[in-house]
């Protein structure tokens, strides 16, 4: 298996619909209890719906968009949570622009740059080569128009979605500083500036399709780990941003903990953000 379908694998976590019941249930609560009912909402990043119970939402809202890249993961993440047809439209997009193809190639990139001297590799030539690589992927990516919807709906909903859309770059680079045992600090400024850019997209695009309001989930900060969560710090600086220029009013707000990962102790201290769009206002 390549070392992108590892990465994927790895991703996924077994018992999170169990697991994730609390924060479900509080996120959903948040939801509802800062939008109209009979509704239309757009849940972006959807996936499999672990963190939201996506029945409680059907039988707020009149419609739910459910965006996300993979179209089956969200068809069974409605038959398991009982979606009417009818109240659900399923979109596949992209959040970044960068394919699974991309993804493969920037990786062989790395491999054949450190197959001739395997762990004795100069970090920094490696990561010469893999900025030279991915800025052309990048630049591909981000010269293509990023539309959410074909038109407008009520309100957005943006859970833990930030910090996904640009994360598969910096995981398949941190698998080859473990395989070599070195580190390279730059190349994680050089992320953070491209996922300034991605996540603005994203953000941007994410208001543009919001009628009424929009509602953030974002990873504030990951307990234990010093230093910000990428792709939501940008997100909460785009939100207040939003704010200051007066394209958002905050209605409300809450924290709440997030076991994400149990068996691997990994969790987050959430911000729960509601907002009102200035259409709205």
């Amino acid at each position: 298996m390549s070392v992108y379908g590892q990465l994927k694998d790895w991703q996924k976590i077994p018992h999170a619909r169990r697991e994730w019941k609390a924060y479900r249930d509080r996120l959903t609560a948040f939801i509802t209890a800062h939008t109209e009912s009979g509704a239309t909402a757009a849940v972006l990043g959807a996936g499999e719906c672990n963190d939201l119970d996506l029945g409680v939402l059907c039988g707020h809202f009149r419609k739910v968009y459910l965006l996300d890249l993979e179209e089956s993961v969200m068809r069974e993440a409605c038959a398991r949570c009982h979606a009417p047809q009818e109240k659900t439209v399923l979109l596949t997009r992209d959040f970044l622009g960068v394919s699974r193809m991309d993804y493969e190639d920037y990786a062989q990139t790395l491999q054949l740059g450190i197959r001739l001297r395997g762990k004795n590799t100069d970090i920094r030539e490696l990561a010469g080569l893999a900025r030279r690589k991915l800025d052309s992927i990048y630049e591909k990516a981000f010269a293509r128009p990023l539309a959410l919807l074909d038109g407008e709906c009520d309100y957005v909903i943006a859970a833990g979605v930030h910090s996904q859309i640009n994360a598969m770059a910096p995981m398949i680079w941190s698998a080859y500083e473990q395989a070599l045992g070195q580190r390279e600090p730059q190349m994680y400024l050089y992320f953070a500036e491209k996922n300034n850019e991605a996540v603005r997209r994203f953000d941007e695009a994410a208001l543009s399709a919001a009628r009424r309001g929009a509602l953030y989930a974002y990873e504030q900060k990951r307990l234990g780990i010093e230093g910000s969560v990428q792709g939501a710090v940008q997100g909460m600086e785009n939100m207040a941003r939003f704010i200051k220029e007066g394209k958002l009013r905050e209605t409300g707000r809450e924290q709440l903990l997030w076991n994400f990962d149990v068996a691997q102790a990994i969790a987050y201290e959430m911000l729960l953000v509601a907002c009102e769009t200035d259409r709205k206002l």
